[in-house]
């Protein structure tokens, strides 16, 4: 069910963007990739990917204070967001989670140009967001 560790989000001040993306890359000895807003299934977000072996850091900020990430910034400081795992099949991830007591943001996985995730509530994971996603169609 599940493939892999997809990877970590960290979540940036907007104006600290940039910078953070250059940093992390730097340290890593990578090139970022960014990623386009339309890219992601929530809408809102600037991102790079910094790809580490078969895993990758995703560096994300909101594009303005509305959107979930800045108010994560504001309310818990920057640091891990999320941590994303990659499934075979979402559906049946969601459902074996749910029998598990967890609670995800929305009862149907959202859709995005790359394939479908959902994001498990930090309140039934411990304290962490935890994202399902399952790459392609």
């Amino acid at each position: 069910m599940f493939k892999r560790l997809f990877g970590f989000n960290v979540a940036v001040k907007k104006e600290n963007f940039e910078e953070t993306v250059q940093r992390w890359a730097s340290i890593f000895e990578v090139e970022p990739n960014y990623v386009k807003s339309s890219d992601f299934a929530v809408p809102g977000i600037l991102g790079a990917k910094l790809e580490i072996g078969s895993s990758y850091i995703h560096i994300l900020a909101g594009e303005n204070e509305n959107v979930s990430i800045s108010q994560f910034v504001a309310k818990k400081g920057e640091g891990l967001f999320l941590v994303s795992f990659e499934v075979d099949d979402i559906e049946a991830a969601m459902k074996k989670a749910s029998q598990e007591s967890v609670k995800f943001v929305s009862e149907t996985p959202l859709t995005f140009p790359e394939g479908k995730a959902n994001f498990a509530h930090p309140k039934s994971m411990n304290g962490v967001q935890v994202e399902f996603l399952q790459l392609g169609k």
